[in-house]
């Protein structure tokens, strides 16, 4: 971790105190990123639970030069994905039988932020370091539909069962990065790793009156593929 630590530090120096040449005053930015889970398996008390997910979070950031290349802007985004769980569960009544339960919510989260970014020149070659810090809220409504089977005397049912909630995320740090300029002003900009703090809330109501509450927070260093960031943007 102290490895990650100081590598994403370099880059968020080396960009936020070298001079670099000059930039136009206006910036666009699309943030292409999303979060995939193909396929992930975990095992709780001995039961298998399969889940596969994805959710993709478009970003638009438009902002200004503020002082030497350093410039803020503001995010505007819309997430949207979903969430699909499969597991068994062992019945209270029926010692060691195991029935089915799947689970699927689709997500709907807008998206807004405002951070700031530094460039530095490398050079006379058409790259750049970059380094962004700033935080980001998402917050936005989840419906689902769970249905899983009961027994119910010498009959198993089946059980379907609608959802609503609600999701907040919040994210605050750096994330430095690697950009490359064309001579026409546009340019192509890959985050590499987050550093910092990310918080996430979920709360679900079920139609049979059950609530499911679920409370995330942590301090990360993150050199993960899921930190790489792809965005596009030009200068005007």
């Amino acid at each position: 971790m102290q490895s990650k630590f100081v590598f994403i530090l370099l880059f968020t120096f080396t960009a936020f105190f070298s001079k670099a040449q000059y930039l136009k005053k206006g910036m666009l930015l699309l943030d292409l990123s999303g979060d995939f889970t193909t396929f992930e398996s975990t095992v709780d008390q001995g039961i298998p639970t399969y889940t596969k997910a994805y959710t993709m979070t478009p970003v638009l950031g438009i902002g200004l030069r503020i002082s030497n290349q350093l410039y803020g802007y503001l995010n505007l985004g819309y997430g949207f994905g979903k969430d699909s769980t499969r597991q068994g569960y062992i019945h209270p009544r029926y010692y060691g039988q195991e029935f089915p339960v799947a689970e699927m919510i689709k997500k709907s989260i807008p998206i807004l932020g405002f951070e700031f970014k530094k460039f530095f020149h490398l050079g006379e070659t058409p790259f750049f370091f970059s380094t962004d810090i700033g935080a980001n809220l998402a917050m936005g409504k989840l419906d689902g539909t769970l249905v899983y089977a009961e027994p119910r005397g010498s009959q198993t049912v089946l059980v379907v069962l609608t959802s609503q909630g609600q999701q907040t995320s919040i994210s605050a740090g750096i994330t430095p990065g690697l950009a490359f300029f064309s001579k026409s002003g546009w340019f192509v900009d890959l985050g590499i790793g987050f550093i910092g703090y990310s918080f996430q809330s979920r709360n679900i109501k079920y139609t049979d009156g059950f609530d499911d509450t679920s409370t995330q927070s942590s301090f990360r260093i993150d050199l993960s593929a899921a930190a790489i960031k792809l965005r596009v943007g030009t200068m005007f």
